[in-house]
C-alpha cells in the first residue's frame, strides 16, 4: 500500500497507514460467546490544540462504532463521518489555529479505519516551525473484532503471516520543543479481554506484533525497528532488515480441524508536537496472508477484508458478468459447514423455480448460458446436513431490452489541476452504450462520455466542484451515482485502495480473470495484473476483467490498482490450476 507525504511550500504532512490483520492459532468457536465486549468496535480519534497568546485552544472528535462526539476550540473545527453504524469505515478530522509571540500556526489531524481492508491511517500537519510546544496533533484509529475459522481438511493448516513496512523517512528541521512518535500493535486474544495464552510474550505483555519509532531533536535518524515477543523455545516474530526504516515480520501458525474463533484488536497511535514540522514519506504497510486451501474465515462485523458473518448458507451472491447469453455469478461460501456443491436456482417471479442446476464443485463462481430472458437468480449450498437455505436474490437481464443499473462507487482524485474519476456499472441492468458527466459548483454542464468506468481531465480551473455520473443505452438512462466533490487545485489526494472479489475461472484451458474496484479511496486510473507460477508477468489493463488461452499449470493471481499517486497494495492472491 503506497504511502506518501504530502508537500506544499508551507507545510509538510505525517501520513501512515498500517494494515492490521490477525490470524493465529485459535481456540473452540464457542468460547468467545455473545457477550457485549466481544463485538466489532471501530474508534478513531483526532485531537488538534494551539496556543492563543498564553493558553491553549483544543478541538477534538471521536467516533466509536458511528457515534460522533466532538468538542471545538476557538476558531477549530471537528467533523466526522459516518455517523450510522454498522459501517465498514469511519474518519475524523480537527483543526485547531492559535498564535503566540507574535507567530501564527495551525494543526490539522485525521484519524481513519477501515473493516473491509484492515487499514488504520493517522496524519498530522503542524505548521509552522516555532519555540512553542504547539501546535499539537493526536490520533488514535483502533479495529476490533472476532474472527472465525473453519478448516474442512483433515489435519491442522498451515498459515502463513507476515506485515511488512518498507519507507523511507526524510531529513527535516525540528524546532526546540519538537516531538513525534507513533506506535502500532496487534493483539491475539482467546476472550477479549484475556490474551492468548500460547501467544504471550515473555515478557508478559499481550503484543504479538509491535512497530515503534520514537524520537526528539535527532528525528528520523534511527532506523525503524521491531520487537520479538518469545514463545517457547523460539520467537514467533523473525524480524529482517529490509534497508533503513524497512522491516517485516513473519510467522507461520497453526489453524486447528473444524471450526474456531479468535479476537483480534488493532490499534494505531500518532504524535506530532508542534515545534517542527513532519515529513514522513512510508512506501508501504502490509499484513499479506492467504488462507490455506480448505480454510474460510468469517468475522463479527461481516466486513473484515470482507468476510462475511458466520452462516451455513452461501451468501454475497452478485452477478459478475452478462456477455450476450452467458452469465457468470459469484457468492461467498457458507462459513460453519462445508460446502459439498452448490446449486444454482432460478425463475422468472421472485422465489419462483423455474430450473435448478448443480454447479458441479465447490467453487464459489459460476459460468453458464442462460436463455433469454430476465430472470431471480439464487443459490444453495449442498453440505452433509442437506441443501441450504438461499443466498439472497439477483435479478439478472439476458439479451433482454434494459436501461443500466445506476453507477456506483464514484471516487474522485485531485492532483494539482488534473481531475481523476472512477465508477463502477453494476452488471444487473442493461449494458452501458454511453455515460454522461454531471457537474455542478463552479462550472454547471453535462458531458457525454463513452462507454467506461474512468475519467481523467488536464487543466480543471480553480474552485469547488461536485461530479456525478449516469448510464445509458438504447432503452434509456439510469439514475445519477451519488456525488463526489473536489476542490482544485489540491495536492494529490491519494492512492487507490485495494481492488476486491479478485476471480480467476478455468474453462477448458481458457482463462478469466475479473475484479471489483475498491469501494471507497481515491480514483482508479487503471490496473496492474501480477501472475505467477506457471509464468510470472505483469500486465497493466485498463478494464476490469482479462481472458486467454493458457497451458496446463498453475497460476497465482494479485491485482494493483493505479493512479497518478500511486499504486495500492496487491490484492489477496488467488490460485487455479489448469489441468
Amino acid at each position: 500500500m503506497n504511502l506518501r507525504a504530502m508537500t506544499g511550500s508551507a507545510t509538510r504532512n505525517v501520513w501512515v497507514h498500517s494494515t492490521l490483520v490477525a490470524v493465529a492459532v485459535v481456540v473452540a468457536a464457542g468460547a468467545l460467546g455473545t457477550s457485549a465486549d466481544a463485538q466489532p468496535l471501530l474508534v478513531v480519534q483526532s485531537h488538534s490544540g494551539a496556543h492563543q497568546g498564553p493558553n491553549v485552544a483544543e478541538s477534538r472528535a471521536t467516533l466509536t462504532n458511528g457515534v460522533l462526539s466532538t468538542s471545538v476550540g476557538s476558531g477549530g473545527g471537528a467533523t466526522g463521518s459516518p455517523t450510522g453504524w454498522p459501517a465498514t469505515e469511519g474518519q475524523v478530522t480537527t483543526i485547531q489555529p492559535g498564535g503566540a509571540g507574535g507567530q501564527s500556526f495551525t494543526n490539522v489531524s485525521m484519524a481513519s479505519a477501515n473493516f473491509l481492508t484492515g487499514v488504520l491511517r493517522g496524519s498530522s500537519n503542524s505548521t509552522p516551525i516555532n519555540n512553542f510546544a504547539t501546535p499539537i496533533g493526536i490520533t488514535t484509529s483502533r479495529l476490533e473484532d472476532t474472527l472465525y475459522f473453519l478448516n474442512t481438511t483433515a489435519t491442522p493448516a498451515t498459515l502463513a503471516v507476515s506485515w511488512t513496512v518498507q519507507g523511507l523517512i526524510t531529513p527535516n528541521t525540528v524546532g526546540p520543543v519538537g516531538g513525534f512518535d507513533n506506535y502500532a500493535t496487534i493483539g491475539f486474544y482467546d476472550t477479549p479481554t484475556h490474551p492468548m495464552p500460547t501467544m504471550r510474550g515473555t515478557s508478559g505483555g499481550t503484543r504479538i506484533m509491535t512497530y515503534q519509532w520514537t524520537s526528539t531533536y535527532t528525528l528520523f535518524r534511527d532506523p525503524l525497528w521491531g520487537t520479538q515477543f518469545p514463545v517457547g523455545n523460539g520467537p514467533i516474530w523473525n524480524i529482517a532488515m529490509l534497508g533503513t526504516n524497512s522491516a517485516v515480520m513473519s510467522t507461520t501458525l497453526s489453524l486447528p480441524v473444524g471450526m474456531s474463533a479468535m479476537y483480534v484488536r488493532g490499534r494505531f497511535d500518532l504524535w506530532c508536537n508542534g515545534g517542527m514540522t513532519c515529513d514522513y514519506s512510508l512506501d508501504g504497510a502490509a499484513i499479506r496472508f492467504t488462507l490455506p486451501d480448505g480454510v474460510l474465515m468469517s468475522s463479527e462485523s461481516g466486513s473484515f477484508l470482507g468476510s462475511p458473518r458466520p452462516s451455513a448458507t452461501p451468501s454475497n451472491l452478485s452477478v459478475v458478468s452478462v456477455v450476450g447469453n452467458r452469465a457468470t455469478f459469484r457468492w461467498s461460501p457458507p462459513t460453519t459447514t462445508p460446502a459439498t456443491g452448490y446449486v444454482l436456482e432460478g425463475g422468472v417471479v421472485p422465489g419462483g423455480v423455474l430450473g435448478s442446476l448443480p454447479t458441479g464443485n465447490t467453487a464459489t463462481t459460476f459460468t453458464v448460458d442462460l436463455p433469454t430472458g430476465a430472470f431471480y437468480v439464487r443459490i444453495h449450498a449442498l453440505t452433509s446436513s442437506g441443501r441450504s437455505a438461499p443466498t439472497n436474490e439477483v435479478r439478472v437481464f439476458v439479451n433482454v431490452p434494459q436501461p443500466p443499473a445506476t453507477p456506483t462507487r464514484l471516487l474522485g482524485l485531485a492532483n494539482g489541476s488534473t481531475l481523476g474519476l472512477s465508477w463502477f456499472n453494476p452488471p444487473t441492468g442493461g449494458a452501458p452504450t454511453s455515460m454522461t458527466l454531471d457537474v455542478g459548483g463552479a462550472a454547471s454542464l453535462s458531458i457525454p462520455l463513452p462507454h467506461g468506468e474512468s475519467f481523467a481531465f488536464t487543466g480543471v480551473p480553480p474552485g469547488t466542484y461536485t461530479f456525478a455520473v449516469r448510464a445509458a443505452n438504447g432503452s434509456g438512462t439510469s439514475g445519477a451515482s451519488a456525488p463526489v466533490t473536489l476542490t482544485f487545485p489540491a495536492a494529490c489526494s491519494g492512492v487507490p485502495q485495494t481492488p476486491i472479489n479478485l476471480t480467476a475461472t478455468d474453462t477448458g484451458r481458457f482463462l478469466t480473470v475479473s475484479w471489483e474496484p475498491p469501494p471507497s479511496g481515491a480514483a482508479v486510473g487503471s490496473y496492474v495484473l501480477d501472475v505467477s507460477g506457471a509464468v510470472t508477468l505483469s500486465v497493466p489493463i485498463g478494464a476490469r476483467t482479462i481472458s486467454s488461452p493458457v497451458p496446463p499449470g498453475t497460476y497465482t493471481f494479485s491485482v494493483r490498482a493505479v493512479n497518478g499517486c500511486g499504486a495500492s497494495a496487491n490484492s489477496a492472491p488467488v490460485n487455479v490450476t489448469v489441468p
